[in-house]
């Protein structure tokens, strides 16, 4: 008996999972029995604590005029953990990346994740978080498909390393960023947004992010 309560042997010694292939486009959580059931959901909360990190989140934006029609939102990013795991799992106690981002000039404020920044003149501002934050390595992902729980969510690359981010609340296939935001403001009637900059995400499928 595991220590979760979930049986991984049958009675006659066998893996309860035995004969399932979890990557095959017919395999269907849904159709499992209980006790399956429960062993892979037991997996899975075992792969999100062992993937769980209390780290620091710092995030530096600063907004510079590059010439007299273009601006720039620089944005670094740092993740630093006193988790012996995260250094054992990521080869380092810290992991960081700048992303930089061109505005068109005319532009007065922009929107990034959930900061607000002026962009009348060229401005740094630091905002440092705790956090508990699920992260991986590309190599190692978390298989929702096996245990299909809800809900999914999306991932964020940093430096090569896979951080999870909010829930999926929809997607638009073969589109873009701004064609998706025109089409919202478009159906908003008076409402108007200021320009949006975004990390890029992904998402997880059969054959990685």
């Amino acid at each position: 008996m595991r220590k979760d309560g979930s049986e991984r042997k049958l009675s006659d010694g066998k893996d309860i999972l035995a004969g399932i292939d979890f990557d095959s486009p017919d395999y269907d959580f849904e159709k499992l029995t209980d006790a399956q059931k429960k062993v892979l959901m037991a997996e899975s909360d075992k792969w999100i604590a062992d993937h769980t990190f209390n780290v620091t989140v710092t995030t530096i934006y600063t907004t510079k005029t590059l010439d007299s029609k273009t601006k720039e939102l620089q944005v670094e990013t740092i993740y630093q953990s006193n988790d012996s795991r995260f250094k054992e799992m990521f080869e380092s106690d810290v992991i960081s990346e700048v992303n930089c981002y061109p505005i068109e000039s005319n532009e007065k404020q922009v929107y990034f994740e959930d900061q607000l920044l002026s962009l009348e003149e060229d401005v740094s501002l630091t905002n440092v978080n705790k956090e508990m934050v699920v992260m991986a390595s590309p190599s190692d992902p978390y298989k929702w498909w096996k245990y299909y729980t809800y809900p999914q969510h999306m991932w964020y690359i940093i430096s090569g390393v896979c951080v999870r981010k909010d829930p999926i609340n929809m997607i638009w296939d073969n589109t873009s960023s701004s064609l998706v935001k025109n089409n919202i403001l478009a159906g908003a009637g008076n409402w108007t947004g200021v320009v949006t900059v975004e990390y890029r995400y992904e998402i997880l499928d059969r054959n990685g992010i």
